[in-house]
């Protein structure tokens, strides 16, 4: 058993020490990503009625300002007012637009989307022209890692997994007249925080068969990051 056990971490260390996100969606699930983004039909009325260079021009700026450190889709009302003026438009038009772009960006970054997946993500924005989900692929293709680097500053992410110790805990029972050995497995999860907070330890307890259950949930997470990885 004991054997089976070492194994056991091995893998779930190895698991672990692949991991370069820590979140992740599975494709068969992409059509539910937008569900809440809001003012999407509003956004999409306002996007339908510009100009396709305008468009490409919005979507960039959205993604510069997320880029830069603002990841956060609420705007000051200085960003408001600047486009406002650009566009011609009303302030509650534009901060419906810009919110629904960034957040867009947001949560598609927030589940590691590379650019093909998020390309087919777009689809089930059904409101939406071709120009203007062409407009957020491209801009969306040409800052994706310096975006996913943004977001884990911002602490948008958990904790990231740094290292893992572990060791067996082989205590005795006793069970009527027969003495049985059963280990537990003590593991020390070293923690990086984002942002300005200290690291941090876990420490965790269990036996075989919730560290069993534990790989198996790794390792759906596993294949999950493999598919999106092609």
């Amino acid at each position: 058993m004991q054997c089976s056990l070492v194994r056991t971490l091995e893998r779930f260390h190895g698991v672990c020490a692949h991991a370069k996100v820590t979140s992740l969606c599975s494709t068969d699930k992409m059509e539910e990503l937008y569900t809440d983004v809001p003012f999407v039909e509003q956004s999409a009325d306002i996007l339908g009625s510009m100009e396709p260079k305008t468009v490409k021009n919005i979507c960039d700026r959205v993604m510069s300002r997320l880029v830069a450190g603002n990841v956060k889709p609420q705007l000051d009302n200085t960003e408001v007012n600047k486009v406002s003026k650009l566009l011609e438009r009303e302030l509650n038009e534009v901060e419906y637009l810009l919110t629904t772009i960034s957040t867009i960006f947001l949560k598609a970054a927030s589940y590691a989307l590379k650019s093909h997946n998020f390309l087919n993500s777009l689809e089930y924005l059904s409101h939406f022209s071709d120009d203007g989900k062409s407009a957020l692929h491209a801009a969306y293709e040409g800052q994706f890692q310096n975006l996913l680097t943004a977001l884990k500053k911002d602490s948008v992410f958990p904790s990231r997994l740094e290292s893992v110790d572990w060791h067996l805990d082989v205590t005795l029972a006793q069970s009527g007249l027969k003495r049985t050995k059963k280990p537990q497995i003590i593991m020390n999860l070293q923690m990086a925080d984002s942002g300005y907070n200290p690291s941090s330890n876990l420490t965790v307890e269990m036996d075989e068969a919730k560290l069993m259950q534990l790989f198996k949930t790794l390792d759906t997470v596993q294949r999950n990051m493999d598919a999106l990885s092609q």
